[in-house]
């Protein structure tokens, strides 16, 4: 009972197998025993009793050895006794006993009685009863010892393993929660470069972006960027698609999922019935890029390829949010290249800006052709940015405009022509062909100076464009700027530039303000309908100039500098200005009674050349 319980604690059977294995025991099996003894000792009792008793029928005397003191049946019963216990040392006894008394009793003497006979013929087998007795339980003993042992050891080397596994998988667990923890800090990395990849100023540059954001925050196999233009949605970035992908380049108003994400702004999802049937193999999902302050719709975003086990309800809840933030961003990166277009001076590479650029260069063409000086323009190209790393971009930008500011006058402006090509634009007004040469060479020392430590050699080239000459003829009806209202910015850094030109020019500079009662309440319509007005009034009076123009309503004032006119060419005109402005500002009587001219002279020239006159 002892052994079937300890054997019933072993936890692992094929430990207590190793443990036997290694000892040389094997534990006694039912199905192997016959009569409770192994078939192995039954095996091992018969054949050494049948090999000695013919050993002695076929070479000794054939009297099974009844005079051999030790007689050697005494062999097979001590083995058996030793190998096997009691009941095998018995079974040997008797197996004995048959063969050394079966048809060999000895003969009765005639001194001996029935007693003293029965003692000689039965003391051998009383003395192997006994040895197998007493040796067999020792041995039975020895055997069930071992056997606890073995099962001891068994259960010793199985909690040794299942302490192995355990640690093992301790050891793993936490292995793989130091890969998490540092995929979680390197998710975090990798979001943060990637919402700073998208943090762009520059609206095509945040859609470049999001290849990143959407590769470290989804991990998607395949994924698309659609731009909405024309009314459809067209495929502007694809990563990952191959040739013989179906997958669909525009989506027009007849596509359900067009009408889902145009129409109703909806995030689509396989995981959703109807949403699988909107996206129709499309892709697993798909999203909105929307403006969240316009509500004006950007593009989409879809994702053609995902991991099963990553469609999950996180992945989906990211895939919304990113989507918002796309919009986000890239509303007010529209916002910001709105308000650039607008801005006189761009604070990225500290030059004027690009739209500045178009409008100064009409008013600065059109005043030199009316005035009478050289214009000359200088165009640095930037050859090879396309294998510049932007940081050196950057500087050399910045190394261009320091340069602009210690070679030349402050006449001379500095522009970005071409945002996008790099190439930048120097107005030189006053300057012929011949100086603008001499320019060249000391704006290109000068900038060979400040770009000998880039990492990289920018390779740039410097062009001479002649845009007007002296002898170019006076063209009165040559396009203007428009005279729409600027910021103050604007319309102080003209009053500047102005300033000085015209005292290095020698022409005159008169400013004129034209006084009005506050309009700071009037809704935007009418103060719309009311600069349009005092602009064609403006424009009706003076045709042939170029008016840089500030309107302020809150204040009630509107500011007009007269490039080459004195301040009584203006007061000659006060009268016909007077009726432009009532003519035109006839839906604002009250405004038009309490108009008031100032009218002053920045810059007062004696002599100037008749044909620049105003008549």
């Amino acid at each position: 009972m002892a052994d079937s319980d300890s054997v019933a604690r072993v936890v692992d059977p094929r430990r207590e197998a190793e443990a036997q294995a290694t000892l040389g025991i094997e534990i006694e099996q039912r199905w192997g025993s016959f009569l409770g003894l192994r078939r192995q000792a039954w095996m091992e009792i018969l054949v050494i009793l049948i090999g000695l008793t013919l050993l002695d029928e076929f070479v000794f005397s054939a009297d099974r050895f009844i005079n051999v003191y030790p007689h050697p049946y005494w062999i097979v019963v001590v083995l058996a006794s030793v190998q096997y216990g009691s009941g095998a040392g018995i079974v040997a006894t008797v197996f004995a006993s048959i063969l050394l008394l079966a048809g060999n009793l000895p003969v009765m003497q005639i001194d001996e009685d029935l007693h003293q006979w029965f003692w000689v013929m039965s003391k051998r087998p009383l003395l192997w009863l006994a040895t197998s007795v007493v040796v067999g339980e020792l041995s039975a003993r020895h055997i069930r010892e071992r056997k606890r042992m073995a099962v001891e050891l068994a259960q010793a080397r199985n909690h040794e393993v299942l302490l192995t596994e355990a640690f093992e998988d301790v050891q793993a667990m936490r292995e793989r929660l130091e890969v998490h923890v540092a995929g979680q800090l390197r998710t975090v990395s990798r979001t943060w470069a990637a919402a700073r990849s998208i943090e762009r100023l520059d609206p095509a540059r945040v859609l470049l972006g999001i290849t990143d954001m959407v590769t470290t925050l989804l991990e998607p196999t395949k994924f698309s960027v659609f731009t909405f233009t024309d009314n459809r949605l067209q495929a502007a970035i694809q990563k990952g698609w191959r040739r013989k992908d179906r997958y669909e380049r525009y989506f027009t108003e007849t596509s359900p999922l067009f009408r889902a994400l145009v129409g109703q702004h909806r995030i689509l999802t396989v995981a959703n019935p109807d949403d699988e049937v909107a996206l129709d193999g499309q892709g697993k999902m798909a999203g909105p890029l929307v403006n969240p302050e316009t509500g004006e719709m950007i593009g989409m975003l879809k994702i053609e390829e995902l991991g099963f086990a990553q469609l999950s309800v996180s992945t989906q809840e990211n895939f919304r949010f990113i989507c918002q933030w796309i919009g986000s961003v890239y509303g007010n990166a529209v916002r910001h290249q709105e308000s650039q277009a607008l801005a006189m001076f761009n604070s990225e590479d500290n030059l004027y800006s690009e739209a500045f650029f178009v409008r100064h260069r009409e008013f600065l063409s059109g005043l030199a052709q009316r005035i009478g000086f050289d214009l000359t323009m200088l165009t640095v190209t930037l050859r090879n940015h396309d294998q510049l790393p932007e940081s050196v971009r950057n500087q050399f930008t910045v190394a261009l405009g320091q340069a602009v500011s210690d070679a030349l006058r402050n006449t001379d402006l500095a522009f970005n022509q071409r945002s996008r090509s790099w190439e930048f634009a120097v107005m030189l007004p006053g300057t012929p062909e011949a100086g603008a040469r001499i320019v060249v060479q000391k704006l290109s020392e000068l900038l060979a100076g400040k770009i000998d430590r880039l990492a990289m050699a920018p390779d740039y080239e410097i062009g001479i464009e002649v845009l007007v000459t002296p002898a170019s003829p006076l063209i009165n009806d040559a396009p203007r700027t428009p005279t729409l209202p600027g910021s103050e910015s604007y319309y102080v850094a003209q009053k500047h530039f102005l300033t000085d030109l015209s005292r290095r020019m020698k022409f005159a500079l008169t400013e004129l303000k034209i006084q009005f009662p506050p309009m700071g309440e009037a809704d935007s319509s009418a103060r719309t309908r009311f600069i349009q007005a005092a602009r064609k009034a403006l424009d009706s009076v003076w045709p042939e100039l170029d008016m840089p123009i500030e309107l302020d309503m809150d204040v009630g004032e509107i500011s007009v500098l007269l490039s080459a006119t004195g301040a009584g060419e203006v007061r000659a005109r006060e009268t016909d200005l007077l009726a432009a402005l009532t003519a035109r500002l006839d839906a604002f009587p009250g405004v038009v009674a309490a108009l008031r001219f100032d009218v002053s002279t920045l810059v007062k020239v004696e002599q100037r050349d008749g044909r620049f006159r105003r008549g």
